[in-house]
């Protein structure tokens, strides 16, 4: 018994010099309710049946306390502002800002290879390549044309809707 509350001394001191490094190293502690209290008891039976019988980690407490509101202490950082040198339109990504100054250069870096039409963005291009592929993406369900885009398949499909209402009146 002798060696079993030796044990959950030498625990308890491992945790403290863990949490002592976590503390030193920046990392924020689990809030104190997640863990079980350490256990001191007269009664060598009784401390051995707590430590046994008690998990060491309470994870429900700290599902809790994960879900309430408390207020950080960490730094937010300023977002970057990226500026279009030419109508000054304010983007949070270099990538977006590349892709709007284009529209006032009007450059086109990407060409399709086999009709020569070029495109501000590489997702254009590949979108547009459907156009030349023999076999379309999207086919419609009715009157099996197919399309290159989901979204004029959609367009496509209205008419037949518009249609379908129009034989309805007149019936």
């Amino acid at each position: 018994m002798e060696q079993l509350q030796t044990l959950a001394y030498l625990e308890n001191i491992r945790r403290l010099r863990m949490y002592q490094t976590n503390i030193s190293l920046g990392f924020q502690p689990y809030p104190a309710t997640c863990f079980n209290p350490p256990y001191y008891h007269h009664n060598r039976h009784q401390a051995a049946q707590k430590i046994n019988n008690e998990p060491k980690f309470d994870f429900h407490k700290l599902a809790e306390s994960a879900t309430k509101d408390k207020p950080t202490k960490r730094k937010l950082r300023p977002k970057k502002e990226y500026i279009c040198r030419f109508c000054q339109r304010h983007f949070t990504k270099s990538y977006n800002l590349m892709i709007h100054e284009r529209t006032h250069t009007d450059e086109r870096p990407y060409k399709c290879d086999i009709c020569q039409k070029a495109f501000r963005r590489q997702d254009h291009l590949r979108d547009h390549k459907y156009i030349h592929a023999p076999e379309k993406p999207f086919k419609c369900t009715i009157c099996d044309k197919g399309f290159c885009q989901a979204r004029t398949l959609s367009v496509h499909m209205a008419t037949h809707e518009k249609a379908a209402k129009k034989q309805k009146t007149q019936s």
